[in-house]
């Protein structure tokens, strides 16, 4: 049960630096491309969405993998 409850802290950790960087991008550096390079302004929200969605589907698959655990099949 240790190991299981370190990898969601590890996992909690990753996402919430992950939100943390989602935001830096979102507020710092998407409006920065818009100024520097132009054609990248309307991309913004996307690359935001995929990032977002990344991990989303990461915890997704995390929480599907620990809720269907190890199963023995010895008999």
């Amino acid at each position: 049960m240790a190991s299981r409850l370190k990898t969601f802290v590890l996992i909690f950790l990753v996402g919430f630096i992950g939100g943390i960087l989602a935001l830096v991008t979102s507020k710092y550096i998407i409006p920065w491309l818009g100024e520097v390079l132009p054609a990248l302004a309307d991309i913004g929200s996307f690359i935001i969405a995929g990032f977002a969605g990344g991990v989303i589907t990461v915890v997704i698959v995390f929480i599907w993998a620990a809720l269907s655990g190890k199963k023995d099949n010895s008999y």
